[in-house]
């Protein structure tokens, strides 16, 4: 068989695999809450608010943490491969694993924080949360 074919054809049978786990979840999980909630919950502060965002954030680090493996799956199927198009999308590919990382560890820290504070223990401020633009209101629309 021609390999020629069946390289650019296995590249596009395993991105198409990567993908479709996120394509196919078309209604998002009940934990993940909106903007607004978001909002509501942090300014009311009850201890089930904090448990209803420390869901929501995990919610949000799990489906960063499957990105990352999309991506890094992603990365692989364009291994062995020298042509331009394939070692661009190898460096795009694991720019992206890397912020979806930092990304899961961020909103995990949160959702600990927030389950911390439910179980009406006194704690610090998150790491992620003391960072100057982190989360920006960018990432806060991304997380709503």
């Amino acid at each position: 068989m021609n390999t020629s074919f069946v390289r650019p054809f296995g590249v596009a049978v395993l991105t198409a695999l990567a993908l479709a786990p996120g394509l196919a979840a078309q209604n998002p999980p009940s934990s993940r809450l909106s903007t607004a909630q978001v909002t509501q919950l942090i300014s009311r502060g009850d201890p089930q608010d904090h448990a209803r965002l420390s869901a929501h954030f995990n919610a949000l680090a799990e489906q960063d943490a499957a990105d990352a493996k999309r991506h890094t799956a992603m990365q692989q199927a364009y291994a062995g491969s020298d042509k331009i198009v394939a070692v661009s999308m190898r460096g795009h590919c694991k720019e992206l694993v890397s912020r979806s990382q930092q990304s899961a560890a961020s909103l995990r820290e949160l959702s600990a924080y927030h389950r911390n504070l439910a179980g009406g223990a006194t704690v610090e401020t998150p790491r992620a949360v003391e960072q100057p633009g982190v989360p920006a209101d960018a990432e806060l629309a991304r997380l709503g």
